[in-house]
């Protein structure tokens, strides 16, 4: 884009009197620069905002040659973006120039503007005076900075009338690079929050995708209340948790809780694919422990060089049989409780986490089901290691007394509780961690000879 200089209107010289010609000259210098600098904050376009700022100061300060370049984000080095005149248009854009470099690299490095006037003063390594060093005669170069943040620099070679650069040129060149400055700042700002905007869209897609991705509705299973939630503390997680019908007469279930390594993004792939293992393993889930074996190997071909280690707990309960069967990688315990004996146990197994060794073979246990009123918690470590301003854990004890208090209530309604216990203690919202749990009440006897733990 060109800028139509005519509609400056530059005012006439006087005819005599040096001072008052000089004042006339920079009068319309002022003229000009305040017009430019309002084309210039006027454009979105970083493209526009350089061809105007190197249109501007070649016709205002009669420059033969201009060349600009903009820093990378690293501010490490600085690319060729533009380069016109004699001089200039014999280089192609994309040239790099670190910090120290000729001219260019020495005011990108200082952020200070050089004004040089001869030939000796040319700098070693000046890209634009390499093959021509003999031909530069005058030199201006301004840093275009920001708040102390050189995002570019221009330079200016030669004059048509073959003066030399002064402190008044200095002043104007400056003064459009201070526009040009602000101007390339918006625009960067406007990309960034344009790029914000679409990771924000993004993930809050992905968000919507990881939801599906848990069971739609509780498992129905004669003699049994069963619900899971899981709450992640960013858009998606790597907390898993699912209900899988091993038989089409539902006499046989497997819930899988799960907790990936870490959070966000990363997690939630990893925990799509063990999603995806447990699924095509159903045929072998009814043996958790061979069903775990076969997980972690396909687990540990995708995580095992990332350590994004797993731990799980596959529980299978099985009313035509009356007994429950269970494996653990590395999983925390399972709170159970008994309110006939008010008392709590644990469901545990030896077993490291998924993606540690790919040929660990995981052994099931197995015990007879568990008697009316009885209840299983099977959580990730988000439940009870939340923490409050004082630094103080909300802990497993918690997590049993709120079961406690409500062994009367279903199992939905005993998930909230725990979850409205945690908001309160921590006093926010936020989470730091992953939070999952699948509560597992015994509604009514399946079995007359069903026994306890």
């Amino acid at each position: 884009m060109t800028i139509d200089h005519t509609q400056w209107q530059e005012m006439p010289p006087p005819q005599s009197n040096a001072t008052l010609i000089k004042a006339f000259h920079q009068l319309n210098r002022l003229r000009q620069c305040i017009a430019v600098g309002r084309s210039i904050s006027s454009s979105q376009s970083i493209e526009t905002i350089l061809d105007r700022l190197m249109v501007t100061t070649m016709h205002t300060l009669g420059a033969q040659n201009c060349s600009l370049f903009l820093t990378d984000r690293s501010q490490t080095s600085m690319r060729l973006v533009m380069s016109r005149g004699p001089i200039g248009s014999t280089l192609k854009p994309g040239i790099i120039v670190s910090k120290g470099q000729g001219i260019p690299g020495r005011v990108f490095a200082t952020g200070n503007p050089l004004l040089l006037q001869s030939t000796e003063q040319v700098l070693p390594g000046d890209i634009l005076a390499q093959t021509t060093s003999g031909d530069v005669h005058t030199t201006l170069c301004l840093p275009i900075a920001f708040e102390d943040n050189v995002l570019g620099v221009a330079k200016l070679t030669n004059t048509h009338d073959g003066r030399a650069f002064d402190a008044d040129d200095q002043e104007v060149f400056n003064y459009v690079c201070d526009q040009a400055s602000i101007a390339i700042h918006n625009v960067y700002q406007h990309e960034n929050e344009l790029a914000l905007q679409s990771i924000e869209e993004e993930m809050e897609r992905a968000g919507a995708v990881h939801h599906m991705l848990f069971p739609s509705k509780q498992p129905d299973l004669p003699g049994f209340d069963i619900c899971g939630t899981s709450l992640s503390c960013h858009k998606v997680g790597g907390d898993y948790f699912d209900f899988i019908q091993l038989e089409a007469s539902s006499h046989k279930l497997a819930i899988v809780v799960a907790d990936v390594v870490g959070h966000g993004t990363s997690a939630a792939l990893l925990m799509a694919s063990l999603r995806a293992y447990c699924r095509s393993y159903k045929n072998i889930l009814h043996d958790p422990g061979q069903a775990l074996t076969a997980i972690n190997k396909l687990y540990c071909d995708d995580a095992y060089e990332a350590a994004y280690f797993c731990t799980a707990f596959l529980l299978v309960i099985d009313t035509s049989r009356g007994c429950l069967s269970w494996a653990c990688a590395g999983h925390p315990p399972v709170i159970f409780y008994d309110p006939i004996q008010d008392d709590f146990f644990e469901l545990t197994a030896k077993g490291i986490p998924l993606g540690c060794n790919r040929d660990y073979v995981y052994l099931s246990q197995t015990s007879g089901t568990c008697k009316k009123g009885q209840i299983c918690f099977i959580g990730t470590d988000g439940a009870w290691e939340e923490s409050n301003s004082a630094g103080d854990l909300f802990g497993r004890q918690r997590v049993q007394d709120i079961i406690r208090s409500n062994k009367d209530k279903s199992s939905s309604q005993i998930a909230e509780a725990i979850i409205r216990a945690l908001t309160e203690f921590t006093g926010r919202a936020e989470r730091e961690d992953d939070i999952t749990m699948v509560i597992i009440k015994k509604e009514k006897e399946t079995l007359s000879n069903s026994t306890e733990y």
